[in-house]
């Protein structure tokens, strides 16, 4: 076993009755914090009561394997709260693309247990400000492909067994949002 101290802000609230209603709260948070010169990259954990978002930077700098973290998360227990109901990620990210260098976006990405999921995206200039017509939308509700690298994270806890205990220690700032 391995403990890590990893920032993760609780929001306390019921998730949207929809899968497009819960991305879209989830993009409305990486739309305001990259006005605010934030959106740093967190794990999003959206359970049942609340929402957990999760600092990717520490894990980032470790070289964690982020897709066996976020098979993990899909199973993760936290202070008697349920199991999640979607995974994902959001913030400023860096896409890459072929072998050309990668390309920062901002991202908001759910992925729920049935193989449901939901993206936007939105493609960033050199300060972090987002690019006129550039916003995506993709879920698997329209028969879009899966994006390359996000996503699959349920059979992974699935077949890995992978899981997580996440123990809340009072922090001074919370990742993503003001």
């Amino acid at each position: 076993m391995w403990t890590h101290r990893i920032r993760i802000r609780g929001l306390d609230r019921t998730p949207a009755p929809s899968t497009e209603a819960e991305g879209e709260h989830l993009a409305q948070l990486v739309r305001r914090a990259l006005d605010a010169g934030s959106a740093a990259p967190v794990a999003v954990v959206v359970r049942p009561q609340r929402t957990d978002l999760v600092a990717l930077a520490p894990l980032l700098q470790r070289r964690t394997a982020i897709a066996s973290f976020l098979a993990a998360l899909t199973r993760s227990e936290v202070d008697g709260h349920a199991l999640p109901v979607a995974v994902g990620v959001a913030g400023r990210l860096l896409l890459r693309r072929g072998s050309g260098p990668p390309v920062p976006v901002a991202q908001a990405f759910l992925e729920w247990a049935d193989c449901r999921w939901w993206q936007w995206q939105v493609l960033l200039d050199t300060d972090g400000v987002p690019l006129p017509d550039t916003v995506v939308h993709r879920r698997a509700a329209d028969g879009d492909a899966l994006p390359r690298g996000l996503g699959r994270w349920w059979s992974l806890g699935r077949r890995t067994g992978a899981r997580l205990k996440l123990q809340r220690v009072e922090d001074e700032a919370p990742p993503l949002v003001h």
